[in-house]
């Protein structure tokens, strides 16, 4: 790159580099809600995953279950700016919490999320719960609450429309974001 690009544009993209960086981090304005082609706002639907925690003792796991718990209670979830759909998340988008560990596969509760994804500062470092958290350089501020009864990942399959072979469900939740239909949500949110 040095070599093919001469002085002056190096020296124009140094000095643009903190600009472009601040203005990345900084918090955009609200969500444009202006009628799209249906002549209704936009809305994007989520599965938030999150799973088992290595913890920073040594053989110590934190349940996926504890991890959503806490994020809940915080009003963050971490998240990485690299996954292929977190550039599509705005302010407004609604989300179903996934945990997905080994004692517990269930749904529990939904959220809205108040932000586009934000740089992690040293405060919210220590929030944290363990591997893979402790990676993860960015997260999202939501509003969200726990259902009093979770709903088993297994007894909700059958309305995931995108799990196309019910014996292999666990490749569809690779990652910590899936893009589900309004409908999907619905239809788990709803579901007693």
């Amino acid at each position: 790159y040095a070599a093919a690009t001469p002085p002056a544009a190096r020296t124009t993209m140094n000095f643009l580099r903190p600009i472009l960086n601040f203005l990345h981090l900084k918090e955009p304005p609200a969500k444009n809600n202006s009628p799209g082609k249906s002549g209704t706002a936009v809305t994007n639907y989520w599965i938030m995953i999150a799973k088992d925690h290595r913890g920073k003792v040594r053989g110590t796991v934190i349940p996926a279950q504890a991890v959503i718990e806490r994020r809940v209670r915080y009003g963050i979830w971490f998240i990485n700016p690299r996954n292929p759909y977190a550039r599509r998340i705005e302010p407004g988008d609604r989300g179903l919490m996934l945990a997905l560990g080994r004692e517990e596969r269930q749904f529990m509760g939904e959220l809205t999320i108040n932000s586009v994804p934000l740089q992690v500062d040293a405060a919210l470092e220590a929030l944290k719960e363990g591997l893979p958290s402790t990676m993860l350089t960015h997260y999202l501020k939501i509003t969200a609450h726990l259902w009093p009864r979770p709903k088993p990942l297994e007894s909700v399959l059958h309305k995931l429309d995108f799990v196309k072979n019910r014996s292999k469900w666990y490749a569809y939740f690779q990652g910590s974001l899936r893009p589900i239909t309004e409908a999907t949500f619905k239809a788990i949110a709803s579901d007693p």
